[in-house]
């Protein structure tokens, strides 16, 4: 039993860590419709303009 659990807590972190790592790489990769791609880089926000 207690290896069914140990598993079961494991299967939801990874689930979470993944479901977060792609909601960041949205947040990362969007657009905007002023035509500017803002990337994300160790919280600071970088504007790149797009031609």
């Amino acid at each position: 039993m207690k290896t069914l659990v140990t598993a079961a807590v494991l299967f939801l972190f990874a689930g979470n860590a993944f479901g977060i790592e792609i909601s960041w790489m949205y947040v990362q990769h969007r657009k905007y419709e002023t035509c500017r791609q803002v990337n994300r880089l160790a919280f600071g926000l970088i504007d790149e303009k797009m031609d």
